[in-house]
């Protein structure tokens, strides 16, 4: 027995509802998201978007390595997912960094 386990004997309802309060999260997210924005028209919407579809699609492999462990193409379906999720936090880089050029130049202008 682990020390998790002894520790806390009703680990495993924890993590599964972490699991899938984050799936579920992220699921809501996106569809309200989607439905009320724009989000495809500017950098800030598109990071929104790919960073919840990223940790909400991990979630969701999660739970389903917990409930079926030998899933097929389990290591693919992981480098993929995590992938995506390099992808989307180098995403939020460039974001910052373009609105952060963005000010300065701004700030070097004045005021008009």
């Amino acid at each position: 027995m682990s020390f998790w386990e002894a520790q806390f004997p009703l680990g495993w309802v924890y993590e599964v509802a972490l699991r899938a309060i984050l799936s579920l999260g992220c699921v809501v997210f996106i569809v309200r998201y989607w439905m009320t924005n724009r989000w495809w028209k500017n950098d800030f919407g598109r990071h929104l978007m790919s960073m919840s579809a990223s940790l909400g699609l991990l979630g969701i492999f999660s739970l389903l390595v917990w409930v079926w462990p030998s899933m097929p193409a389990r290591g693919l379906t992981r480098m993929v997912l995590f992938t995506l999720l390099a992808s989307a936090v180098v995403w939020r880089v460039v974001v910052f960094e373009r609105y952060h050029l963005a000010m300065r130049r701004e700030r070097r202008s004045g005021p008009r």
